[in-house]
């Protein structure tokens, strides 16, 4: 998603920024009941389709503000931002199942999935988000593991649906019909498993019906090992300011 580039940040708060779930030089990063399910018929509570996106064209125009942290501590100064936009546009054009967000990313809405299509440089991130869902599913997961070079790498990428307001607030406005979304990420590097950089976000969103995103907070931390232990974190909040 677009949405989590924007931040490269769960619900979950780490402790500190070291990892709370799985040592990674374990390759089996997700367990089965962390992993999608692609239902063969209409299963679910909510359809994504008609949250992640808004029901007519529109530009959802938002606050986005980012914090850093002091050395890895996650104590944030939230009064003293380091970036501030008041104006971020994001522009939806919508079809009957194919919904432009910006200019490089496309969303193909299929019987029970949403393929997601991003262009990134000059090569296209395809995923596929399960459609209907229930709380506590996962909707969409990626597992990455890469040890047939000198520089080693594992990773993954989870969200799940973590629940549902009746309304919500952002910016002393109030939204009805809010689905809360979630993903998570984990990944290190190193030489032949020696894992010498870490990064962990995290990401919470929130998106009304028939609007799409009103709102998101998260937090992305890195940690360099080498002579000495560097760690930093960055504290993301996106809110919908206007529509048009």
């Amino acid at each position: 998603m677009q949405r989590v580039s924007i931040f490269i940040l769960s619900i979950l708060l780490f402790s500190g920024c070291g990892f709370d779930k799985k040592d990674l030089n374990d390759i089996k990063l997700l367990d089965e009941n962390e992993k999608v399910v692609y239902p063969e018929k209409e299963q679910g509570d909510f359809d994504l389709k008609d949250y992640l996106f808004p029901d007519k064209n529109q530009i959802n125009i938002y606050k986005v503000v980012k914090y850093r942290d002091n050395g890895g501590d996650r104590r944030y100064n939230e009064n003293n931002p380091f970036m501030l936009n008041e104006n971020e546009a994001v522009e939806y054009i919508v079809s009957e199942n194919i919904i432009k967000e910006g200019s490089n990313t496309e969303y193909t809405v299929k019987d029970f999935s949403i393929q997601r299509k991003e262009l990134v440089d000059e090569f296209y991130d395809i995923r596929d988000y399960r459609r209907f869902v229930d709380i506590n599913d996962t909707y969409y997961s990626y597992e990455h593991v890469d040890n047939a070079t000198t520089l080693y790498q594992v990773g993954y990428l989870l969200c799940k649906v973590m629940g549902h307001s009746d309304s919500k607030k952002i910016l002393e406005k109030e939204y009805s019909d809010v689905l809360e979304l979630m993903c998570k990420s984990e990944s290190a590097q190193g030489v032949r498993g020696e894992f010498r950089e870490k990064k962990l976000f995290s990401v919470t969103y929130y998106f009304a019906k028939g609007i799409g995103e009103i709102g998101a907070i998260g937090e992305e931390c890195n940690i360099r090992d080498y002579d000495t232990i560097y760690k930093s974190c960055i504290k993301s909040k996106k809110e919908l300011k206007d529509i048009k």
